[in-house]
């Protein structure tokens, strides 16, 4: 009887370590809705009343070796370091989880955020509003962690665009104002991880990531409102459930505005409702991220600030400014800063990356980062699947790319220097960062990352031997390339004339964890995978038809049909990823063969 009550026991603890071998989650809310009365931010003015109320949103993340982080969602304009320092340290004292991630929305009807006991509302009287929000966010990290649970996580993408690049250039003069760029860069999707119960298979948390500035709601709306985020969440939950946590990341928008800028309420609900619906698409759309280990990175660097103008530029904007109290007391904290031969100070920079294996990472920086720097990041991180925050654990100002920097006083609101008195000049930077910045940004966040980029990184091809007949029928050439990172390897197959055959040879070490084969034909009429002599048969195989972004496709060909006798082609390729249980010890070739559509 005792040794059977020995064999139970262990059998208890056997399951308990396997249900905590992989990721645990938990998500939790708090409505932190500032009482009518209070300054709304920005443009300020008093509000009278609630169109829709703000939240707190935190999602819990912890992997089967205590890795874990807060991601805390805030439909809140922003908060500065002092805010976001305080805030993780107390998350820290009084939860234990070391990392934590503090995201604004940057609704432009909401309220700023300040540390405890120094509101960021005029009218917040005795920090009252602020203090207690402060701690209704530590009590939903508090929640989300207690209600953590194995979870399957998947990450997906669709398509989707609130808005437009807000930055066009005066062909009389060459200086950028603000206005509708339709041809000008953003970031046309919105990211989604989504988080499943292993217990119920029932979602319980959505976190979703789109770029615009939540500007639809008027400014002269005194009605307190979260603008097109919070519509989002509210078409997320009609459709899943109000149980589900739905959290928003503001991306790099510093350069998108919301369309239509400052229209109607109902205009920012529609365009809520629309990214609603992308993420419902990319919900649908999404894939397993099947890696169990979670991996947390920080790094913190310095943006220098553009250096001051020379002495004879600062007498002249001191005599057209005589008159001006706010640029004079502007003017005295340069020459206080010349007369010391010292320069503005620079920007804190901390960015961080939350990565599951090689498959999804979300990477995070303070400041209104411009688009391009997401941009990049989509292109440069080696991962599946990417996903970026702006506006995350503290706030300076502007960060436009150095294209933008140089155009100097001509940069527009976002880049411009004197003697254009645009909006960064009026913080204690007396400008916008130097031209320079955006190599120290790319390097910063590179430093996360591990190396061995897929998308411009040359492989170590010599562990791997490609044998293939380089042309087929009638000249058509083909290709195979081999790309290499951290426990991943990647082979694409081209092939000119679409029939053909080959093999991979491992010459040294082991098989990546991960082996993928990716054809980039028309169609695939027909795949043969060969390893070790054996023959995968098709219930081996998962073939995925994708696009050039890796986003899931139905059908059977990489075609549009355009007319009764005519197509055109889709950028995209079919994926097989071989099992990692054919690629034992000895194992050492893969053979494969292909066929394209008939043409």
């Amino acid at each position: 009887m005792q040794r059977f009550a020995l064999l139970i026991f262990a059998f208890l603890v056997l399951c308990t370590s396997a249900g905590r071998a992989g990721i645990m989650a938990g998500a939790a809310q708090r409505d932190i809705t500032p009482p009518v009365g209070l300054e709304i931010q920005h443009y300020f003015r008093q509000s009278i009343g609630v169109h829709d109320s703000l939240y707190a949103r935190c999602l819990y993340l912890e992997d089967g070796e205590k890795n874990a982080v807060a991601i805390v969602s805030l439909d809140l304009i922003m908060g500065g370091f002092d805010t976001c320092d305080y805030l993780r340290e107390e998350i820290l004292k009084q939860t234990g989880i070391k990392e934590s991630l503090i995201a604004f929305s940057h609704s432009h009807s909401s309220a700023a955020l300040g540390p405890h006991g120094h509101t960021k509302v005029k009218n917040d009287t005795g920090s009252k509003w602020n203090d207690r929000t402060l701690e209704m966010i530590i009590e939903a990290v508090k929640e989300a962690k207690q209600r953590a649970q194995p979870v399957k996580l998947r990450a997906g993408r669709a398509n989707a665009q609130v808005g437009f690049n807000r930055r066009l250039v005066n062909p009389k003069n060459g200086s950028v104002y603000m206005g509708v760029n339709r041809e000008g860069p953003v970031v046309p999707w919105v990211n989604v991880l989504v988080v499943d119960s292993r217990n119920t298979g029932k979602t319980i948390a959505v976190l979703f990531e789109h770029a615009a500035h939540p500007v639809i709601v008027p400014h002269t709306s005194k009605l307190t409102s979260a603008d097109f985020p919070g519509a989002a969440v509210k078409r997320i939950q009609g459709e899943l459930g109000k149980e589900v946590i739905a959290l928003f990341g503001q991306g790099c928008a510093g350069n998108i505005n919301g369309f239509p800028l400052r229209s109607t309420h109902e205009k920012a609900e529609h365009a809520g409702h629309d990214l609603g619906d992308a993420v419902l698409k990319a919900i649908a759309g999404s894939v397993p991220v099947k890696s169990n280990t979670l991996s947390i990175k920080h790094v913190r660097s310095e943006i220098p600030s553009r250096a001051l103008p020379g002495r004879d530029q600062w007498q002249k904007m001191a005599a057209a400014s005589a008159k001006d109290a706010g640029r004079m007391r502007q003017l005295k904290r340069m020459k206080q800063l010349m007369d010391q031969g010292k320069q503005p100070p620079a920007r804190r920079f901390d960015a961080y990356a939350v990565m599951a294996g090689n498959e999804w990472c979300l990477t995070t920086m303070p400041h209104e980062m411009f688009c391009q720097y997401e941009l990049w990041i989509d292109k440069n991180a080696p991962f599946r699947h990417t996903m970026t925050f702006a506006f995350t654990n503290g706030y300076q100002g502007y960060v436009a790319d150095d294209a933008a920097l140089k155009m100097g006083a001509k940069g527009g609101y976002e880049a411009a220097s004197l003697p254009n008195w645009g909006g960064q000049v009026w913080t204690k930077h007396l400008g916008p960062p130097a031209v320079g910045c955006e190599r120290i940004v790319k390097d910063t966040l590179s430093s996360l990352w591990p190396k061995g980029k897929e998308s411009r990184d040359s492989a170590d091809t010599s562990r791997f031997k490609l044998e293939y007949k380089k042309k087929g029928p009638h000249g058509g050439a083909r290709k195979m390339k081999v790309t290499e990172s951290e426990g991943r390897v990647i082979f694409d197959v081209t092939d000119k004339f679409g029939i053909g055959a080959g093999s991979i040879s491992l010459r040294k070490g082991k098989w990546p964890a991960e082996v993928l084969i990716r054809m980039h034909l028309a169609g695939l009429e027909g795949f043969v995978v060969s390893v070790a002599g054996r023959l995968l048969a098709d219930k081996d195989l998962d073939v995925r038809m994708l696009d050039a972004k890796g986003k899931p496709l139905k059908g059977r060909y990489l075609l549009e049909i355009t007319g009764s006798n005519s197509a055109k082609a889709i950028a995209g390729y079919y994926e097989v990823e071989v099992p990692q249980e054919v690629l034992g010890d000895g194992v050492k070739k893969i053979e494969l063969s292909w066929v394209d559509f008939y043409r």
